[in-house]
């Protein structure tokens, strides 16, 4: 569940990138004709954002959910500083920011939602990686053989 939640985040992080783009080929030349189909204009494009954005937040809630109640069952120490789950929380913060503010204000969407969602995306990838490099989740050789010792 969370694999597709954080899939509907990159996605929708990608369609950000794509309505940036047709916006300013728009205002350029003039037309759009970057797809055709069902993302041949600005708003059809922020549409299927904004369903990615709901679907994602619904699979990653419950991802988060079931997988707190097994990770405080089966993980010691702190499993919550590891990168997967740090990533997968500013991804369910940049859902609900998101989707909370295109709710209440017209004018976040289109480009603000469309940028929103890719600096967001762009923010938690950063954050998640620095996470992985100065926290020690990772089990040493030493711990793993003392887990897999016999009694």
């Amino acid at each position: 569940m969370m694999v597709i939640g954080e899939l509907c985040f990159f996605f929708s992080a990608s369609l950000g990138v794509t309505y940036l783009v047709a916006e300013k080929r728009v205002k350029t030349r003039g037309d759009f004709s970057f797809f055709s189909g069902a993302l041949n204009s600005l708003p059809a494009i922020d549409l299927w954002i904004h369903r990615l954005l709901l679907s994602g937040i619904f699979f990653l809630s419950g991802g988060l959910l079931i997988g707190f109640f097994f990770a405080r069952e089966f993980w010691q120490g702190s499993w919550w500083l590891d990168p997967k789950v740090v990533f997968a929380l500013l991804v369910w913060l940049s859902y609900a920011a998101i989707l909370l503010l295109r709710k209440t204000d017209a004018r976040t969407k289109g480009r603000w939602s469309a940028k929103a969602v890719v600096g967001a995306f762009l923010m938690a990838v950063v954050v998640s990686l620095v996470v992985d490099h100065f926290s020690d989740t990772r089990h040493s050789q030493k711990e793993i053989r003392q887990e897999s010792a016999p009694l």
